[in-house]
């Protein structure tokens, strides 16, 4: 799967349909500036329910459209050079533990305390 698989189905069922940003926007009450930002992938989707009426506003599949927003929204956006500082400081083979540490540490933007990892 790609970085972006919801925004580019979002985007796609949306021309397919020819709704533009703003009648789309309109439908569900959001701005015009998050259906873009999502459709670019700049912005996590939204709740269950209103993916669902995302999807039946735009014609998508209902189940495929809701696995890809699940999925975009379980997906980590960290700069990579977060994650090379965070492996750097543990100079070795992170165990189970401490991956999760890590995961935990970069979905919460937050740095662990001292001697934690």
């Amino acid at each position: 799967m790609g970085d972006n698989d919801f925004g580019e189905a979002a985007r796609q069922a949306r021309v397919k349909k020819r709704m533009t940003l703003r009648q789309v926007a309109e439908r569900l009450g959001f701005s015009i500036v998050y259906i873009s930002d999502m459709e670019r992938g700049a912005k996590r989707p939204p709740t269950l329910e209103k993916t669902h009426e995302w999807a039946a506003a735009i014609g998508a599949d209902l189940r495929d459209f809701v696995a890809l927003a699940e999925a975009a929204r379980d997906r980590i956006d960290v700069p990579r050079s977060e994650v090379s500082l965070e492996l750097a400081r543990m100079r070795g083979v992170p165990t189970q533990q401490q991956q999760d540490q890590i995961i935990d540490i970069l979905r919460n933007r937050q740095r662990p305390e001292k001697g934690t990892v």
